[in-house]
């Protein structure tokens, strides 16, 4: 197995043993509570994010130009 692939299988199975969570169950967290505005705007709302996820978007967010 090459290197690529068995970083991608990592990948895979830390993202199996995470949850994965609504945009109302994100906004209603305490640990994005800050985030709220943004993270109703910038979110999708049928679709489920890992934590991972949802920090990258707040971060690239919060890191473009305007």
């Amino acid at each position: 197995m090459t290197k690529q692939k068995e970083t991608q299988n990592k990948k895979e199975i830390e993202n199996k043993k995470e949850t994965l969570y609504t945009k109302q169950q994100i906004i209603n967290s305490k640990k994005y509570s800050k985030y709220k505005d943004l993270l109703m705007s910038i979110l999708e709302e049928r679709k489920k994010y890992y934590n991972k996820e949802i920090e990258t978007k707040i971060k690239e967010f919060l890191e473009r130009k305007v």
